[in-house]
């Protein structure tokens, strides 16, 4: 008998036999399981680095077109460069589009970004309650 191991929102891991369903009842990870987790450990890393110093370097050059700093714009220039020459394998790609749209979110008011996070059905009634509170 062969089942599926599956992670906390119920999407399928890996693949298990009957004795590492029992393994996972007791309450313990199977072997299978681990590996197939550890195994794929270093790639989220690696992916999680490249987003974070992505997100660094497009913050940094976004504050610098908001500002009119050509300085701040330079350095995340020579920062993307410098870390593409030095990585080849996991190359930075910044865009226009994404710089633009990243320099217009930094111009809009904090309670007009929070709003659209908000769900539509929602959107009316925290306005309306934000408002009031900024009226008292």
């Amino acid at each position: 008998m062969t089942d599926k191991a599956v992670d906390y929102k119920g999407r399928k891991v890996s693949d298990v036999g009957l004795g590492d369903a029992i393994v996972k009842f007791a309450g313990f990870t199977p072997t299978v399981v681990a590996e197939d987790t550890r195994r794929r450990m270093p790639a989220r890393q690696d992916i999680a680095l490249v987003k974070k110093i992505q997100s660094n370097i497009m913050d940094l050059w976004s504050r610098g077109l908001a500002e009119g700093d050509k300085g701040m714009q330079e350095r995340a220039a020579a920062w993307l460069q410098d870390w593409n020459e030095k990585n080849p394998e996991s190359p930075i790609v910044v865009t226009n589009p994404a710089l633009i749209n990243q320099v217009k979110q930094m111009a809009t008011p904090s309670v007009d970004r929070m709003l659209k996070g908000v769900p539509k059905g929602m959107r009316g009634r925290v306005a309306e309650e934000i408002s009031l509170r900024g009226e008292n």
